[in-house]
């Protein structure tokens, strides 16, 4: 994930779900939405039993797949997966920086409520 992703991110946000967290977004808060990120993917996250689940029947296909290709088609399949991985891993980000938008939209909601219940 780069750093001027995240602002992007939120701006489709925004547009999705008609919010204005990309105005709240400064150079610091896109920095921390990285390091909580980084932290998450390298430290954090642990695949599910289900994750290794799928994966595992996965590459017992693509195994007996590959005993029947080319070299050139092996190539052909490592690019796609390759790719295939690369957009996975562009769902991920979305979805993690949407989800931190989504608990600033909450915790916001849930102050202006007991602003307004206190008045």
């Amino acid at each position: 994930m780069k750093t001027n992703n995240i602002l992007e991110l939120i701006r489709e946000f925004d547009i999705t779900f008609n919010a204005d967290m990309a105005k709240k977004i400064n150079n610091d808060t896109t920095k921390i939405i990285y390091d909580l990120f980084i932290e998450y993917v390298e430290n954090i996250y642990s695949p599910s039993n289900e994750y290794k689940r799928i994966s595992k029947i996965a590459n017992r296909k693509r195994d007996k797949l590959e005993n029947t290709m080319t070299e050139n088609q092996k190539k052909l399949l490592d690019d796609y997966c390759e790719k295939r991985n690369e957009s996975a891993g562009e769902v991920v980000e979305q979805a993690f920086v949407y989800g931190f938008c989504l608990a600033n939209q909450f915790r916001n909601t849930l102050e202006n409520f007991y602003i307004i219940k206190k008045k």
